[in-house]
């Protein structure tokens, strides 16, 4: 069974972070895209990721966090990620992709 997108936004003055749980699929990751597009244009300096709750996470999902990056570079706000999930930290690291966002 699927486990649903959970998403959760803590706001502070320069920041914005999200912890993000479940399933990132193509079934959620247009929620997602949106919610992450929203915190780069809402923080001021750093959007964190707390991706340790994450279960699942596919292609399109590593597709959007490399897009929200890019946003985030043209827009002057650092994007990272300050927890990951086994999982999600082996599919970043079969992609070679750690180092793009720790």
């Amino acid at each position: 069974m699927m486990a649903p997108l959970e998403i959760t936004i803590a706001r502070s003055k320069d920041s914005v972070e999200l912890t993000i749980g479940g399933d990132l699929d193509l079934r959620t990751v247009e929620r997602f895209k949106r919610v992450l597009r929203d915190a780069v244009y809402e923080a001021h300096q750093t959007v964190n990721l707390d991706l340790s709750q994450l279960t699942f996470i596919c292609s399109v999902g590593i597709g959007s966090l490399v897009s929200a990056r890019q946003l985030a570079v043209e827009e002057g706000v650092t994007l990272r990620i300050v927890k990951a999930s086994d999982q999600v930290e082996l599919v970043l690291d079969l992609m070679a992709m750690g180092d793009y966002f720790f």
